[in-house]
């Protein structure tokens, strides 16, 4: 699943605009939700596919990185202060 992502992000970023970076153990919710969409989507899409577990059927569900979108959004409303990565451990973890 993490290859399948990871191949994803880097197909969709070739028409981006220049590379950034996120550093998903200090950037904060509030942080999150002030980037654009896109890259919201791209993170979110990152964060769900590290929380799979390896025997899961690799799949991109589009209308699960919807929900997902919405769970963080609204995790991320409530908490903005939070870490990224913690916000996605309580929502994705097992």
């Amino acid at each position: 699943m993490r290859l399948l992502v990871a191949f994803l992000l880097t197909l969709s970023s070739l028409n981006a605009a220049p590379a950034q970076k996120f550093d998903l153990d200090l950037i904060s919710c509030r942080e999150l939700l002030s980037t654009d969409k896109q890259n919201m989507n791209y993170l979110i899409v990152w964060l769900r596919g590290f929380w799979t577990e390896a025997d899961q059927v690799m799949m991109l569900d589009l209308e699960r990185v919807q929900a997902d979108a919405e769970k963080v959004t609204h995790f991320c409303t409530e908490n903005p202060d939070v870490k990224v990565f913690e916000a996605a451990k309580r929502l994705f973890g097992h």
